[in-house]
């Protein structure tokens, strides 16, 4: 009861953000020294460490080589996003056969099925209401990111923590069924500058 208090009421229309939204079948990338991005539906693209959205999209590719505030993804189906450092906390909502890298301080994960997360985090990631996800440590590389990780306060409590994953419809001491380790076998070397059209 006192968890499900603490969560944050998580808006379904997702607009007033900045953001990438109802795509298909797009490939959009974006790196912080670039003015302009490979983006044909002309979507708003992150400025500085604002809030941003990522929603409605559809067998797409995202790479947002960017350090923000925070960030909202919200009914994506057959995606790989992929992130650069995000200062605060990221919520991903209804999401469907999907690939993420996301590097931040929280990851909150609900009502997804059957995605992979490649996380880097600075505490525990929690999923609610979530079933067939596997976890993996964040292995996305492009140029700018370490100078993009100077600047978190956190960024010595990751060690680990992607492997820690609570979820809160499983309070028993045994392994949730709803998620796993991804094996070393099957885990994606993602290079957003290999994307770039």
């Amino acid at each position: 009861q006192q968890q499900s208090q603490q969560q944050p009421s998580i808006p379904l229309t997702l607009e007033y953000f900045p953001g990438v939204f109802d795509t298909k079948e797009q490939k959009i990338v974006k790196f912080e020294a670039e003015n302009n991005c490979t983006n044909p539906n002309q979507n708003q693209l992150p400025k500085g460490k604002e809030e941003f959205a990522i929603s409605r999209c559809e067998k797409s590719k995202i790479y947002l080589c960017h350090p923000m505030g925070a960030l909202r993804i919200q009914k994506l189906s057959d995606c790989i996003v992929s992130v650069g450092p995000v200062k605060g906390a990221i919520y991903v909502i209804d999401c469907q056969r999907c690939i993420f890298q996301l590097f931040s301080h929280q990851v909150r994960i609900h009502e997804c099925v059957d995605c992979d997360f490649y996380l880097s985090v600075a505490s525990s990631p929690i999923i609610e209401h979530c079933s067939a996800l596997r976890f993996a440590p964040y292995s996305l590389t492009y140029p700018l990111l370490e100078s993009h990780m100077k600047d978190l306060e956190w960024i010595d409590q990751i060690e680990g923590k992607w492997t820690d994953v609570k979820d809160f419809n499983w309070l028993r001491s045994t392994q949730s069924p709803n998620w796993s380790v991804l094996p070393d076998e099957k885990r994606l070397k993602l290079d957003p500058s290999k994307e770039e059209q």
